[in-house]
């Protein structure tokens, strides 16, 4: 069996709630575990997060799903201290260390993951030994602190100079931990103090901009408290050795990820492929026996996409890129007709799922920000809801998965090449998108 990336789940961070719904929370499950890779939790989220708590007391069939991740090695539980694989001694640790926001349903999460598992053994890990705050001090600095913004980063570069007090404040107020790193709390609470919003410890984000009137400013706050989760999630996820997933990002999002993707590898410049295709909703998929879902996960479709994937994070290029969109068409093909063999009839259970590619180093960014532009322009006066972006982020590039749902097809197709793939290139001030010669095109599938 190839082996797969292990992903950090940034999604079953509780402060992250602000930012996902049930829907948002169930496709970064869902779709992380069969395009990202493995997923790793950090033993808290386990006990901390409503919306997963939600999934296993509230959604049978997400609650079977998750299971079978754990019984299967795709979602890899990281505990503080070996606990040689059991839930129930890892929730007493959390608990006699009086960690704050563990819910009343924690020990029957534990059981139901610790049942799921009955005759198998876990996989999980251990918690490094290296202090986090340190490395999240220094991602922090380093990013909320930077004065160049990436190439290309128009949206970004007018939300740096509107918000340079407020950043340069709240990195500068916040206290040093006993190892002189940053606790992400203590960030919390200096946003707060620079906005009024109390002078107490932080629980719940949301508090600190809701009263806001100052729309402007609260959508600011907004913004700066779901970035400091990023460095949050970038940095644990770079301590633990994993490749960290971005969940819930928008345009200006993936401008300040970039920021983060350059801390390994500077800017550059590179073609970068565009594929959109339909594949059946998170309801839809749900409706197929999970085992089903696995048997093609670990069979030669899914075997040929990892390796695919992995050639491609080592070492981003044009025909790596290309390779990669081609497994990922056969791939998605199967999982599409397991559903039309296997599940249930869903209304409205095709999606449209694009994966950007970049064929190098590339200012994945700006691709991202200037489908927006297009995408806003072709949705003036419309809703459609659903729409959301997740970034792997790599060593040496980082690829965009969006996910909507296939009634934003008219309004949506011209602009994102649905049903195509499209090469944007990116050395030159002005983007050309272009049809590459790829015969027939692909029918099914893509990443969220």
């Amino acid at each position: 069996m190839i082996h797969k990336p292990q992903v950090y789940f940034g999604a079953g961070d509780r402060q992250m709630e602000a930012f996902l719904d049930r829907e948002a929370f169930r496709r970064s499950l869902m779709y992380g575990v069969l395009f990202h890779g493995d997923q790793v939790i950090p033993d808290i989220y386990l006990y901390i997060s409503t919306l997963l708590a939600e999934l296993v007391e509230s959604d049978p069939s997400g609650c079977a799903f998750l299971g079978t991740c754990v019984r299967n090695g795709a979602v890899i539980p990281a505990f503080r201290r070996d606990t040689k694989g059991s839930f129930r001694e890892n929730l007493d640790d959390i608990q006699r260390e009086g960690i704050q926001g563990v819910h009343t349903r924690a020990a029957d999460i534990a059981n139901k993951l610790q049942e799921a598992v009955r005759g198998r053994r876990l996989q999980y890990l251990v918690w490094p030994t290296q202090p986090f705050s340190v490395g999240y001090k220094a991602t922090v600095e380093r990013v909320f602190l930077a004065s160049n913004t990436p190439p290309g980063a128009t949206q970004l570069e007018q939300f740096w100079e509107s918000t340079g007090e407020f950043r340069a404040a709240v990195v500068g107020d916040t206290e040093h931990d006993t190892l002189g790193g940053f606790r992400r709390g203590d960030l919390y609470n200096s946003v707060a103090r620079y906005v009024s919003a109390g002078s107490g410890p932080v629980h719940d984000i949301r508090a600190v901009w809701q009263g806001i009137e100052d729309q402007q400013m609260a959508g600011s706050v907004r913004r700066i408290l779901k970035w400091l989760n990023y460095c949050y999630h970038y940095n644990q996820g770079r301590m633990f050795a994993l490749r960290p997933a971005l969940a819930s990002l928008d345009p200006l999002d993936t401008d300040f990820a970039l920021l983060l993707a350059q801390l390994d590898a500077g800017p550059g410049s590179a073609p970068i492929f565009q594929q959109c295709f339909q594949f059946p909703s998170v309801d839809a998929l749900l409706t197929v026996d999970a085992d089903r879902i696995f048997e093609i996960r670990d069979s030669d479709y899914g075997a040929d996409y990892f390796e695919a994937l992995s050639a491609w994070q080592h070492a981003p290029s044009e025909d790596a890129a290309q390779v990669l969109l081609d497994k990922l068409d056969r791939y998605t093909s199967r999982l599409r007709g397991l559903y039309l063999e296997h599940g249930r009839s869903v209304v409205n259970w095709e999606w449209f799922l694009r994966a950007i590619i970049p064929g190098g180093k590339s200012r994945w960014g700006s691709v991202a920000k200037e489908t927006g532009i297009e995408v806003s322009k072709e949705l003036a006066g419309s809703v459609i809801p659903g729409v959301g972006l997740t970034s792997l982020v790599g060593k040496l590039a980082a690829a965009t998965y969006e996910s909507l749902p296939s009634s934003a097809q008219a309004a949506l197709g011209p602009a994102l090449g649905i049903g195509r793939r499209v090469r944007i290139d990116v050395e030159r001030k002005t983007t050309r998108t272009g049809e590459e010669g790829i015969g027939e095109v692909p029918r099914d599938a893509s990443f969220e």
